[in-house]
């Protein structure tokens, strides 16, 4: 039976898969920042995902009030960060569209309202 516990290896790629989600990330806001609307005048719109591949196993989901880090492992998503309210339909649909496996980890780097 394997143990739920990383080892050495898996957690430093794991850490390094984050930190490599999180600064493509910020550098896409950063440079997306005029494109991309931001704020809660935009809760609950109904508009387009865009999904932007960043690596094989992070992907950006932007249009939903910020953009989404979704990294995607080997027993589950970690999730960075999760739109503004009622975007939710549309985040669920584009998380579906990439993998089968569920969201099992959800982390909000801020809140909204």
């Amino acid at each position: 039976m394997k143990t739920p516990f990383l080892n050495r290896r898996e957690a430093l790629q794991y850490i390094s898969g984050l930190a490599v989600g999180a600064t493509a990330l910020y550098g896409a806001s950063a440079s997306a920042s005029a494109a991309i609307r931001f704020g809660e005048e935009h809760e609950g719109e109904q508009g387009d995902v865009k999904v932007e591949k960043l690596s094989d196993s992070v992907v950006m989901l932007a249009g939903v009030g910020g953009n989404i880090a979704v990294l995607t492992g080997k027993d589950g998503v970690l999730q960075i960060d999760s739109g503004n309210p009622g975007t939710t339909p549309q985040v669920l649909k584009a998380v579906q569209g990439l993998t089968d496996k569920p969201v099992t980890t959800l982390i909000n780097t801020h809140w909204h309202g």
